[in-house]
């Protein structure tokens, strides 16, 4: 068993998932990751709840792709928060009666104000239950953590930020109806509402889009070459305060994206967002990103991203 909020799976975190299956495998026996579908500190401090890398279903999918048999997904709340470190231990090995290993990170924390280590659990724990403890991963002589992935983010480097992942970040959402302004001007986008999710600098960025159709049943995919536009839309909200939003322009037919559930991978920034005095100057500068986008997303480099969602 692994025990995390593992936000965004990345490398560290597959470093520690790694070590318990093979583990596990050397007895023939399965590995589980108990999680959480809520971060922790939304709970404990709620105003330093960070915004997430991963949503709930995502993180699942990735995890199941490296190869664990299941995983345990919990809502953390204030009784959960509140457990003492020996009242967590007890809970844990009484509920699964056949563990006989947990493997965590070595600045895993648990019980409450997270003030037991994994030295604590192991003396916590029955003697047949094993602690395995694995160092962080370093990337740049640093720590990788799901922090310090959301401050470079933050930035627009997106190729560091692949790099800590071991994969192109990905937004997910589901296509919401926006203003209809991009259609007026020729171009007609699909918008995302972006509320609670870590986000990278704003801008405009090449893009591939998935677009999922269908229930799970008869799933039906297709992936679109694009431009998107993270902010507020200055050139129209010049004087209004509004939640940023995420639209997206397709190089490609699509009759209806209303509703439709998207994943989009943020390949490459363009440019910064910025005000225009004339609409038909941002129809111009739109039409010069499609053109740059669309050569950045035919290089070789890229086009490996589309199998990546």
């Amino acid at each position: 068993l692994t025990i995390g909020f593992f936000d965004g799976v990345h490398l560290g975190h597959r470093k520690i998932i790694s070590t318990a299956i093979r583990i596990a495998r050397k007895t023939d026996g399965e590995t589980w990751v108990l999680t959480f579908d809520n971060h922790p500190r939304g709970v404990v401090a709620p105003s330093r709840a960070p915004e997430l890398l991963t949503d709930t279903e995502q993180k699942l999918h990735i995890l199941q792709s490296l190869g664990v048999n299941g995983c345990i997904v919990l809502r953390f709340d204030r009784k959960l928060a509140m457990l003492e470190p020996d009242e967590f231990a007890e809970k844990l090995t009484s509920s699964i009666p056949t563990l006989d290993t947990i493997v965590v990170g070595e600045n895993w924390r648990f019980g409450r104000n997270r003030k037991a280590t994994a030295s604590d659990m192991s003396r916590l724990v029955p003697p047949n239950v094993r602690m395995v403890t694995v160092k962080m991963l370093k990337w740049k002589g640093e720590p990788i953590s799901s922090s310090r992935i959301r401050l470079v983010l933050k930035t627009g480097a997106l190729r560091e930020v692949e790099r800590m992942l071991g994969r192109p970040w990905i937004l997910r959402g589901v296509v919401v109806h926006g203003r209809g302004i991009g259609r007026k001007i020729g171009f007609p986008t699909g918008n995302l509402d972006v509320r609670g999710r870590a986000l990278p600098a704003y801008g405009v960025y090449a893009v591939f889009v998935k677009i999922v159709s269908g229930g799970k049943s008869a799933q039906r995919t297709r992936v679109f070459p694009g431009v998107g536009n993270l902010g507020v839309r200055p050139t129209f909200n010049l004087r209004r305060r509004i939640k940023p939003l995420f639209e997206f322009y397709l190089f490609g037919r699509v009759k209806r994206l209303y509703g439709k559930r998207v994943e989009v991978i943020f390949v490459h920034k363009l440019r910064d967002e910025r005000y225009f005095s004339e609409v038909q100057l941002l129809a111009e500068q739109i039409k010069h990103d499609c053109e740059q986008a669309m050569k950045i997303l035919k290089t070789k480099r890229f086009t490996i991203f589309r199998k990546c969602i």
